[in-house]
């Protein structure tokens, strides 16, 4: 059994912390700004301000899940990729082939719809439409990535990951011969 992280980008969860945390400060602007109505007293403005602070520690522990979830186990019977929010699991008995290449680009996957999923500032996370609609599988969060092409009933035709090279080798090992 192989287990391993998969690599994420610093700069692009600060990108998402930004996209998730930038609207919560305007609020925290205009709470701070707005006057108040009449009859409002201290603990109407305490319950404001506990509303804005529970969903900001809301986002920041959905932030955190994002940057600590991502790893890949592979075994005889199956390769499970878990990144941020989404799981893959691919069933060998599902897999007649696999195919891989390094793509450095995003249009090299070739997504054209985002179904279930993360993506944001080239952070690539959860379940896509392909170039002719089927299902791609992305954990992409630094480049270059590999695009692996699934032969058989698995239900993902396609899957791209942001991998070390000796770990796309081993995931071409574990295809059936």
């Amino acid at each position: 059994m192989t287990k391993a992280e998969l690599p994420v980008s610093r700069q692009q969860l600060g990108w998402l912390a930004v996209m998730l945390l930038a609207p919560m400060l305007l609020v925290s602007i205009a709470a701070t700004w707005a006057p108040p109505k009449p009859g409002d007293t201290a603990a109407h403005g305490l319950l404001g301000w506990s509303v804005i602070g529970a969903i900001t520690l809301g986002l920041l522990a959905l932030l955190y899940v994002v940057a600590r979830r991502r790893a890949i186990e592979i075994d005889d019977t199956a390769i499970v990729v878990r990144h941020s929010l989404y799981t893959l699991r691919l069933r060998r008995a599902d897999v007649s082939a696999l195919h891989l290449r390094q793509v450095a680009t995003l249009d090299q996957l070739g997504l054209s719809l985002r179904r279930n999923g993360i993506a944001a500032c080239g952070y690539y996370s959860g379940w896509f439409s392909g170039p002719r609609g089927e299902r791609t599988f992305c954990a992409i969060s630094t480049w270059p990535a590999y695009l692996i092409t699934v032969e058989g009933q698995a239900r993902c035709r396609h899957v791209a990951l942001s991998i070390p090279p000796e770990l796309a080798r081993r995931i071409a090992a574990w295809a059936p011969p």
